[in-house]
């Protein structure tokens, strides 16, 4: 299952989310490669499509929801940008704030869901019906 346009989708990714002086290529690059590897496989799972046949018309949404997952998510910030601005969780009653960073946001990819409500509008018309 090899989605055959990754090497246009990772290098716009990069051109949307530059790798910043802080992290380091190695992380940098996991981080692409596994959200992109991700998302494609998130939408061939709703759309009931295989990865190789998936619509070229939706390179761009995949694209878009991952670069806005790095920006929400501060996956690129230093610790102090994250300390000042991106907050990966809050919690009412206790209070709890998290941040987050390159090195839990691996870990945490397996848990994200790229494939939300306002996402499924976009993939419903590419979804195929199972028999």
């Amino acid at each position: 299952m090899v989605f055959p346009r990754m090497d246009s989708l990772t290098a716009n990714l990069e051109q949307l989310q530059p790798r910043p002086e802080s992290v380091s290529e190695g992380v940098y690059a996991l981080l692409v490669s596994l959200s992109l590897q991700k998302i494609v496989n998130d939408v061939s799972a709703f759309t009931n499509t295989p990865v190789e046949e998936l619509p070229e018309s939706l390179d761009s949404a995949m694209l878009m929801k991952v670069s806005t997952w790095f920006t929400d998510a501060g996956v690129l910030m230093t610790s102090q940008e994250r300390h000042e601005s991106a907050v990966s969780s809050l919690t009412e009653g206790d209070t709890t704030v998290s941040f987050g960073s390159p090195q839990t946001a691996v870990s945490a990819l397996n848990g994200v869901s790229f494939v939300d409500d306002e996402f499924k509008v976009q993939l419903m018309r590419h979804r195929k019906l199972r028999w």
